[in-house]
């Protein structure tokens, strides 16, 4: 049974035809009624071919009929997702699949009508039965379309399976973990994608052999980025096919190919699946759905955006488990958490964390926030976007669209007494103004800010318009932080670096010291590092910082104000971490010499 995605000039709308044979165009007789001046009165007809399934005739119409945005002269073969045009409208064509947008997308079904006559007219013909559309209730589950161009070697990846910890759960207390958990695999059938309204794709249990083609390759590109333990999927068109990359520890690494017929059924999905225009294309769009694992959900945002070659698709997986528990997840060393926890319990107080993008800031914001008690402290968020979900944390996500700014959000905060305010990104003059008054009435204040170092970030908010004396009163911490990948445990080896590369590294009190190497197996993959380290810069603000930055000082008066307020510089914490043999000379020299 045959369904119908309408978009016209009237409401975007879903018909579904229980017909072998329907018609479409814009008068009443029509099976497919559409609202387009350009159709004709009978425009074109799809009927169902024994063997072949359906196909896409014109009749002799006006203006011509468009399949995926070719004109079609001849009978031509449908396959789910087509695209029917007419016009400035379309219609999209499936053959096996229900409810996926409700109850956006309103639902009608048409069933073929009886072969008996109505009563017949006073002028003695027979008047053709009317098709009355009837309302249906909407499924607890969603199907999506088939794929049949998946290849062979497709199919034979749906074996993948991937051991890992699964924590039981209690059916009648869901939401308390239970402390036991064992070992179990991973496979396609324990993978449930969720809709952006958390309603499952199929019905749970399913076999992955019973799902659609597409829907499988789907879930074979999630469960090898579960196995990877990577942050982000990026599916790229190129000139055949598309790529597919996984970014593994900040690093992109090739993780296959995409057929372009399967990619066009893949991206369908993806976009149902968080409520995107599948009727568009070349745009850019932002949406997230979820995936349900056995023992946890995993969110993930996704964003399209068009290229020379075709769309391209990035797939942010946002993992609680990988999320910090606290402070002590981070690694830092013992006198610096220490100095962060006095200051996180103060009131009046703001501490701002600073790197580059990707370098772990929100997480270590994250991290404050859990050391805290949720029921006792009124913690509010604002963030772009909101990241994790925290409990017992108010969490609001920036939408310019609605006026709701960094800006604008936190000056309604303050009047709900809040006491802790996270900001996802100080960024403009407004959030920077406002979030050093709040430090300054009595709240905690946690925020990020793109600078280099703790030094260079007091310059970053100076530039953003802060009074230099409000910034001396309201800062109290600033943390500076970078992620280096750890070497793999099972494969990592002991070298003696040549003279030249300790210098080259800028390493000349490590000269003749024996460091470690990454190598690579099986278990990391062959990259030879698995997952990745903090390294940490904190500097306490003092009485005497405070009165150079009031005096608008250049950056050596502020760093030799600083002087041993400073708790580590990163460079040190990085030969602590070299030493202990938990990464390695290339990877400091990529991240701290290159600096």
């Amino acid at each position: 049974m045959p369904i119908f995605d309408i978009y016209d000039d009237r409401t975007p709308r879903r018909v579904k035809i229980d017909a072998d044979r329907i018609t479409i165009g814009r008068t009443a007789e029509n099976d497919v009624i559409i609202d387009e001046r350009r159709s004709s009165r009978q425009h074109c007809e799809i009927r169902l071919q024994p063997g072949e399934g359906y196909i896409l005739c014109d009749l002799h119409s006006r203006n011509g009929t468009y399949l995926n945005q070719n004109r079609i002269t001849s009978p031509t073969s449908l396959r789910d997702g087509d695209e029917i045009g007419i016009g400035k409208s379309s219609i999209r064509f499936w053959s096996s699949m229900a409810e996926m947008l409700a109850p956006r997308l309103p639902m009608v079904v048409k069933k073929e009508p009886p072969k008996t006559a109505s009563p017949a007219s006073p002028g003695g013909k027979a008047k053709p039965a009317k098709k009355h559309p009837v309302a249906i209730s909407l499924p607890e589950t969603i199907a999506l379309p088939d794929d049949t161009g998946m290849r062979a070697s497709d199919e034979e990846d749906s074996n993948l399976t991937w051991d890992y910890q699964l924590k039981l759960e209690e059916p009648e207390q869901a939401h308390l973990p239970v402390q036991q958990s064992f070992t179990g695999p991973l496979t396609l059938n324990n993978i449930m994608p969720l809709n952006y309204e958390g309603r499952p794709a199929h019905p749970a249990g399913k076999d992955a052999s019973e799902v659609s083609q597409a829907m499988l390759r789907l879930k074979q590109i999630l469960l090898k980025s579960f196995q990877f333990y990577a942050t982000d999927i990026h599916i790229e068109p190129k000139e055949i096919n598309l790529d597919i990359r996984y970014r593994i520890d900040g690093y992109l690494h090739p993780g296959g190919t995409l057929e372009t017929a399967t990619a066009r059924s893949v991206y369908s999905i993806v976009k149902l699946l968080c409520n995107l225009n599948i009727n568009k294309k070349n745009i850019m769009q932002d949406g997230s759905f979820a995936v349900r694992l056995p023992d946890r959900r995993v969110d993930l945002r996704v964003s399209i955006a068009p290229s020379t070659l075709g769309d391209k698709m990035v797939i942010r997986i946002l993992d609680k488990n990988l999320a910090p528990k606290g402070l002590d997840s981070l690694g830092m060393d013992s006198y610096l958490l220490e100095q962060i926890r006095q200051r996180a319990f103060k009131e009046s107080s703001m501490i701002v964390v600073c790197g580059p993008t990707g370098s772990g800031k929100t997480t270590t914001v994250y991290a404050i926030i859990q050391e805290m008690n949720a029921l006792n402290k009124n913690i509010v968020t604002v963030e772009d976007p909101v990241e994790y979900k925290l409990e017992n944390v108010t969490q609001i996500q920036v939408n310019p669209r609605f006026n709701v700014t960094f800006a604008s959000a936190l000056a309604s905060l303050l009047r709900q007494d809040p006491d802790v305010i996270l900001i996802g990104e100080i960024r403009d003059p407004d959030t920077a103004k406002i979030a050093i008054q709040s430090a300054m009435t009595g709240h905690l204040v946690l925020s990020t800010v793109h600078a280099r170092d703790s030094i260079g970030c007091i310059f970053r908010l100076l530039h953003l318009g802060v009074e230099p004396f409000l910034l001396g009163s309201a800062l109290t911490a600033i943390l500076s932080q970078r992620l280096l990948r750890t070497l793999c445990s099972l494969c990592k080896i002991k070298v003696k670096p040549a003279a030249r590369d300790i210098m080259r590294a800028g390493l000349d009190e490590l000269a003749g010291t024996a460091l470690y190497a990454a190598v690579g197996c099986e278990h990391c993959l062959g990259i030879g590092y698995k997952g990745r380290l903090a390294i940490f810069e904190m500097l306490a603000i003092t009485d005497q910082i405070r009165d150079a930055i009031a005096n608008r000082p250049t950056f050596p008066q502020l760093r030799a104000a600083a002087g041993d307020w400073i708790f580590q510089t990163l460079r040190e914490d990085a030969i602590k971490k070299l030493k202990n043999g938990q990464t390695s000379m290339e990877e400091f020299e990529q991240i701290i010499t290159k600096e």
